[in-house]
């Protein structure tokens, strides 16, 4: 490898690894507002869940990046994983606010789901 790509590497490395920290940030932040915050213990459940998952999945990356191996894939992944979130939590703060018998304007525009 010559010095150029072992230079991209070492970048790439430490961009994936401040993502992954602003990313378990995130998680934990979102967590700790949706316990607080939960309009039902459904919600609580789900949310808790799906961010336990997404925070072990963080947790192998992290060892994964340490060593250096699968950049590529953690890259991917982790975006994947982000997309997820942003896509699903919005619906389960709808479902638990009252599904259907809310507008599902409500959630893009309120500022804290209660």
């Amino acid at each position: 490898m010559n010095v150029k790509d072992e230079l991209f590497r070492k970048r790439e490395l430490a961009g994936l690894k401040f993502i992954l920290a602003f990313r378990v940030l995130f998680l934990m932040i979102t967590i700790s507002a949706t316990l607080i915050l939960a309009v039902s213990w459904i919600e609580q459940v789900l949310v808790g869940i799906l961010i336990s998952i997404a925070l072990l999945v963080c947790l192998v990356f992290y060892q994964w990046l340490k060593k250096g191996k699968y950049l590529r894939f953690v890259g991917y992944t982790g975006a994947l994983i982000d997309t997820l979130l942003l896509l699903f939590l919005p619906i389960l703060w709808h479902i638990s606010v009252g599904g259907d018998s809310v507008s599902r304007a409500y959630v893009l525009k309120s500022a804290n789901i209660q």
